[in-house]
């Protein structure tokens, strides 16, 4: 069964040359333009593995990986990012991998990959932070 992966970026052409190169590696494959809109697309159905972006309109790239990692907490996630220096962040809250743009299509397959083939420590750090905070508030952007 094909995997299905969401895209978090506000960039179309990122969108457009991911979602082209992932689909002809056959990964189903879906769009969100914006962090509220890629926490609305989880409450709509799971996702195998979320590739996001760290600047986008609406609700920045770690505001969506707090709440995602309360609400799911085995989620893979590979943040993607423009930005310098936030390794050290991204092993420190758990996520899966980190990839610097411009990105490298073979890196990132390869990434897609061992994400998807493996579970992480990682992922449990954040399921069992997720069970001791009990009930889970809304993030301070929504309605």
């Amino acid at each position: 069964m094909k995997k299905t992966i969401l895209i978090a970026d506000d960039d179309e052409a990122v969108l457009t040359m991911l979602g082209r190169f992932l689909e002809s590696e056959n990964y189903y494959v879906v769009f969100a333009r914006n962090g509220v809109q890629a926490l609305a697309e989880f409450l709509i159905k799971p996702y195998d593995l979320l590739l996001l972006d760290l600047t986008m309109p609406d609700c920045e790239g770690w505001e969506v990986f707090d709440a995602l990692s309360k609400l799911h907490p085995m989620m893979p996630i590979i943040i993607m990012t423009g930005l310098v220096g936030q390794q050290e962040r991204a092993a420190r809250v758990g996520a899966d991998a980190l990839l610097e743009k411009p990105l490298d299509p073979p890196s990132l397959l390869q990434t897609v990959r061992a994400v998807l083939s493996r579970e992480r420590p990682a992922r449990m750090a954040r399921a069992a932070s997720a069970s001791r905070m009990g009930a889970v508030s809304a993030p301070r952007w929504s309605a």
